[in-house]
């Protein structure tokens, strides 16, 4: 952050000043993090991100419909740029559901719209099974993923798909489960499989959007792919739209002049569409 030089004429004190009250004056003005050992500091650190995972962990992994103009409760009513954009999102969209920050947040945004819109629309369910069908084929018998944990994270998600076809499941039924920490981090852990399998697929064509500190597509996806809770960007919305032939569209909102609109799988024949709002490190659930 750029600091400012006052203007203000500084003055400079006539009392001579004691040894002691020298040294005081000398740290008077020394960041408390400067004055600490490199331990100190380590614990610092470590008890700052303690307190910010226990605010985030207050947050429900998947909230209610709230309206859009929420949003403009989390900036600043100076902040005229973001506060221009929630007025051009408020056009299309008029509501939101915000789902918690903890960097699984564009996964769980997905899964729970795409099992919201298959609820209302049973008859879209069986389409997407072929695909997660091979997805599990391809990790067990192509890429050598371990047979048990690989049919755990399918065999859950398959359940839930299937109990959406119930005439008596509901809106509350989904909510119960994603809200739950356990079959909602299930349910991600797949779904971040389902990338990890369609970079593989694709090796050649995802390694020219690749950081080149990742040799392989493998060390990319045991690093930002595959782990729980590390944040997620084109490349994974790329990977799960096009593996499960899922149309997204994301309502990008940044700091440039105006919300750019990105689509995914636009001629998908599956009557789905994932609408998502992103924020710089943050995806949320969109509602015309």
């Amino acid at each position: 952050m750029a600091s400012n030089t006052s203007s203000e004429e500084v003055v400079i004190p006539v009392e001579p000043v004691t040894a002691t009250d020298t040294t005081d004056a000398s740290n008077a003005d020394i960041p408390d993090y400067l004055k600490m050992s490199a331990m100190e500091h380590d614990q610092a650190v470590e008890h700052m991100k303690q307190d910010i995972e226990k605010e985030v962990s207050k947050q429900h992994l998947v909230g209610d419909i709230e309206p859009t103009s929420v949003l403009k409760t989390v900036y600043a009513n100076d902040d005229s740029v973001y506060q221009a954009k929630i007025q051009e999102i408020e056009k299309n969209y008029s509501k939101i559901r915000r789902i918690r920050q903890d960097g699984n947040c564009f996964f769980r945004s997905f899964g729970f719209s795409l099992m919201e819109q298959l609820l209302a629309n049973k008859s879209e369910i069986d389409k997407i099974k072929p695909s997660l069908t091979a997805v599990k084929t391809d990790l067990i018998g192509k890429f050598g993923y371990p047979d048990m944990t690989v049919e755990d994270f399918y065999d859950n998600f398959i359940e839930v798909l299937d109990k959406l076809k119930e005439e008596e499941t509901d809106i509350e039924y989904l909510l119960k489960t994603y809200q739950d920490s356990g079959l909602s981090d299930y349910m991600v852990c797949f779904m971040r499989l389902i990338v990890s399998v369609q970079l593989q697929r694709n090796a050649e064509f995802y390694l020219n959007f690749i950081s080149s500190k990742y040799p392989t597509i493998k060390s990319f996806l045991s690093e930002e792919v595959e782990p729980m809770y590390v944040e997620s960007d084109h490349l994974h919305i790329d990977g799960l739209s096009t593996c499960l032939n899922i149309r997204i569209i994301v309502q990008y909102m940044d700091r440039g002049m105006k919300v750019q609109e990105h689509k995914f799988q636009e001629g998908s024949p599956i009557n789905v569409t994932i609408n998502l709002l992103y924020r710089p490190g943050h995806y949320d659930i969109l509602y015309a």
